[in-house]
């Protein structure tokens, strides 16, 4: 066991982080000495040598350090070049860990933060800038913040390394949070040295390139592990500011958030994201908020056991009852059992209609969930019709819908505290990120449109779009956008990356069109590289269309970007 003398409580920032600081490092190299006792040694040796340089500033000080550095061998190098990055990386989570006590000591008026709070932001906005607290409400109705994962990471740690350092995070935080005994501190020194000892014994470095799907995995362990609970959070620390300032809770109807990607849909130059691609991250980023409203829905059941409701709730739970009541119980609780649900298999009487509807809700969610693994493993499926074919949610709002009626049921009987509590979280989560988690940006590069427009000209005999001028490919492409014959013609031929491009508006077309936001072109140039692409969209089957954004990247195309939107903006088809 280690010995659990090192936990402090300290009330100073800076002596918590020196504290924090000296108990991990002495666990890292407890650790260090088990595995490596040699290596400790001498990691010991640099460590005392580089602080006696740091406080003398002395040459002759820097030249012992140099000296010692220098008679190591290869192989001892790497093994403290290893440690000095995991002490480093051990005393970022202290600094993090600071940071948070500090954050909370300004929360409970201990101290001031040199940033305000959401609360104390309104405050001076409605006392010192003499802001109406009904224009401070209007205004934050009116507004949405969207957030965008890119598509270009720069995290260079591997995941099985950042949950190790976050779950020490964590038990740094409870050690000073909570009051434990000294077996509870013992314990928690053992998983904090558990964590450090496999981040030690983990490699550093990723050996396979990442694939996009990696990429979009990646970013939905921050929705598992940390948006999904925190948005609910946030909105409830607004609605307490808000009340502060005499005003009502934020909408249901309204959203803070919401989140967009560019992982899985930036194809610009990486030839790795391909339509196949794109169709897994979107159904991955889908399967991930089914199986957290899942989880939601069944907490629900055993939360809301009440029987008194509005009217309308009644009306819906008899006529979901009913038809449940169609089925033979048996095989509805040995299905149920089969889905391994928590609880709840047997039929649900009416007299308890929250959970009459939560449990249907239940087996919705559950059949779109299997519909979404059914896509991943076959993906001639079209996503959407699979969707449409089944009792799955396609549409937020049927999900959106029965939540809100049970909530506004709980307020009508007067059971506001329940209603403000599990429900209202998962009210919020449903919608700021709907069913679909973000919305995909898809990103391709100008030239590889004009190329597929021009293998179709060519193969209809008009000529070569490429070599057409600009007026002349704007006023044909119009003309084709205004016309209803199909354009594609049998038998033409494409190149692979012509292929990609119909392909991947072809994909487009089948998925839920709540996953996807805009159509990025970059280096846009021209009003035909926008029109272009809309033609293509209609072409390869999209009902509706994508908005079309794009990116003038280069001086001259800067410089002539308000020609282009002239142009574009004097069409009647494109207004």
């Amino acid at each position: 066991m280690v010995d659990a003398s090192p936990v402090f409580m300290p009330t100073s920032a800076k002596q918590l982080l020196r504290d924090d600081d000296s108990l991990l490092r002495q666990v890292f190299f407890n650790v260090l000495r088990h595995h490596h006792p040699n290596t400790a040694n001498k990691v010991d040796v640099i460590y005392a040598l580089s602080q006696a340089w740091c406080k003398s500033k002395d040459d002759a000080d820097f030249e012992l350090l140099e000296k010692y550095l220098y008679n190591l061998k290869p192989e001892e190098c790497i093994l403290v070049a290893s440690s000095f990055s995991h002490m480093l990386n051990l005393h970022n989570l202290t600094e993090e860990v600071a940071n948070t006590q500090t954050e909370r000591a300004g929360r409970m008026g201990e101290l001031t933060l040199p940033t305000r709070s959401t609360n104390m932001s309104l405050i001076k906005l409605t006392s010192n800038s003499n802001v109406k607290p009904e224009t401070v409400y209007e205004t934050l109705c009116n507004q949405t913040v969207a957030l965008v994962f890119t598509a270009h990471p720069t995290q260079a740690f591997r995941q099985s390394l950042l949950k190790k350092y976050a779950r020490v995070r964590g038990y740094l935080d409870e050690m000073h949070n909570k009051r434990m005994s000294p077996y509870e501190k013992i314990e928690l020194l053992e998983a904090i040295r558990a964590q450090v000892q496999a981040a030690w014994r983990t490699d550093e470095i990723r050996r396979q390139k990442p694939t996009p799907q990696d990429e979009m995995r990646h970013g939905l362990s921050y929705f598992q592990q940390t948006i999904m609970d925190m948005v609910p959070i946030f909105y409830r620390r607004v609605d307490t500011a808000l009340a502060n300032i005499g005003q009502p809770r934020m909408p249901l109807t309204h959203r803070l958030f919401e989140f967009g990607s560019w992982m899985g849909g930036d194809r610009d130059g990486n030839p790795n994201v391909t339509a196949g691609t794109t169709r897994d991250v979107v159904v991955l980023a889908r399967l991930e908020a089914v199986n957290a409203y899942f989880h939601a829905v069944e907490t629900l059941m055993f939360d809301l056991s009440m029987w008194r409701c509005s009217p309308e709730l009644k009306a819906l739970a008899r006529r979901l009852a009913a038809r449940a009541a169609a089925a033979d119980p048996g095989r509805v609780a040995e299905e149920r059992k089969k889905r391994n649900y928590a609880d709840f298999w047997t039929p649900i009487a009416a007299n308890e209609p929250f959970r009459v509807v939560l449990s249907h809700m239940r087996d919705r969610l559950w059949q779109t969930r299997e519909v979404l693994h059914q896509c991943l493993i076959n993906p001639q499926l079209s996503v959407k019709q699979a969707l449409q074919d089944t009792d799955s949610y396609l549409d937020v709002q049927e999900l959106f819908e029965p939540l809100h009626l049970m909530y506004t049921s709980l307020l009508s009987t007067g059971d506001e505290s329940t209603a403000n509590h599990k429900l209202l979280d998962t009210l919020r989560q449903v919608r700021t990120f709907g069913l679909a988690l973000m919305k995909l940006d898809i990103r391709q590069e100008s030239t590889r449109h004009a190329e597929v427009i021009d293998a179709i000209t060519r193969h209809l005999e008009l000529g070569s779009f490429l070599t057409w001028p600009e007026e002349q490919r704007t006023s044909w492409l119009l003309s084709e956008l205004a016309g209803r014959r199909p354009l594609f013609p049998p038998g033409v031929e494409l190149t692979p990356d012509e292929a990609e491009v119909v392909s991947t508006l072809r994909t487009l077309a089948e998925l839920p069109t709540d996953s996807l936001h805009s159509y990025i072109i970059s280096m846009a140039r021209t009003a035909s590289d926008v029109l272009g692409v809309v033609l293509l969209m209609r072409e390869c089957g999209m009902t509706e269309l994508l908005k079309v954004a794009p990116l003038f990247e280069t001086l001259d195309d800067l410089h002539n970007a308000p020609a282009t939107l002239q142009t574009l903006l004097g069409s009647d088809w494109y207004k």
